[in-house]
């Protein structure tokens, strides 16, 4: 720590020890203070909506990677029953086949709620449709006879289907 060399008593202040005093002085001023205040909210400002996407686009793997899993679940249930499954529910169900999942997964865009999940016909020729509402949380994806029709709200929706497109 530097010695702040004060003058001797009687001796006359020059503008240059008043300099080293006023130099001495440790500490921020309010405007340095506002400035970096200033600075790091912009920062913050820029940050944040850059979050928003990156979780979205989170959401939109997992649900990528929970879908391919029930669709290879739904053809086990096929090959096992020779019909698709009437409900995402039957694919847990003990019966007189196997367990084919655990616990069905929730879309990650509605929480505590399972994905979407038509089929149309039956047997070996029916088809289905397997949907996340995606982020804008509303189902917009319909399986009819003339395959999968998209709706105002569809154009966001993931999903996977056995039927053509």
């Amino acid at each position: 720590m530097a010695e702040l060399a004060l003058p001797k008593r009687g001796s006359k202040v020059n503008s240059a020890t008043t300099a080293n005093l006023k130099m001495n002085k440790k500490g921020f001023t309010l405007i340095e203070l506002l400035i970096v205040i200033s600075v790091i909210s912009i920062l913050v400002g820029i940050t944040i909506p850059n979050f928003r996407g990156i979780r979205i686009q989170a959401k939109e793997s997992a649900a990528k990677a929970d879908l391919r899993n029930l669709l290879s679940a739904i053809e086990v249930y096929m090959n096992h029953h020779n019909h698709y499954p009437d409900n995402l529910g039957q694919l847990k169900e003990e019966g007189i086949a196997i367990r084919i999942i655990n616990k069905l997964p929730t879309d990650p865009f509605k929480e505590g709620e399972n994905y979407q999940y038509q089929v149309n016909g039956s047997g070996e020729l029916a088809t289905f449709l397997i949907f996340s509402v995606g982020p804008d949380g509303e189902p917009g994806l319909t399986l009819g006879d003339d395959g999968i029709t998209v709706g105002p709200n569809g154009e966001d929706d993931i999903y996977v289907t056995n039927a053509k497109t």
